[in-house]
């Protein structure tokens, strides 16, 4: 969706960018790119601070879920190196 109200910013079509804008924040309100579509809303309505305010929201969630991200690869590569030792146990047991 932030794409489409990339291509309505182009398009210089305020109404239908307000109302998709509107319509995603019904939906989910939460959801990154809601904030971005909401910050080009406002970049083209030239509220420079709003709008800045809906990309630091959404800078801080990308920080975020890379952190999480980050934090899953680990936790995936702790439970591999546990199963490699679990089946070396099994297949090579010391003598």
């Amino acid at each position: 969706m932030d794409e489409y109200a990339l291509l309505l910013r182009s398009k210089s079509d305020h109404s239908e960018l307000k109302r998709l804008v509107h319509d995603l924040l019904n939906i989910d309100a939460g959801c990154p790119e809601v904030w971005v579509a909401s910050a080009i809303y406002w970049d083209m309505r030239n509220d420079k601070e709003r709008a800045a305010t809906y990309v630091d929201k959404v800078v801080f969630c990308f920080h975020q879920l890379r952190n999480l991200y980050s934090l899953f690869l680990f936790l995936n590569g702790v439970v591999y190196v546990r199963a490699l030792w679990w089946m070396r146990d099994i297949h090579w047991p010391t003598l």
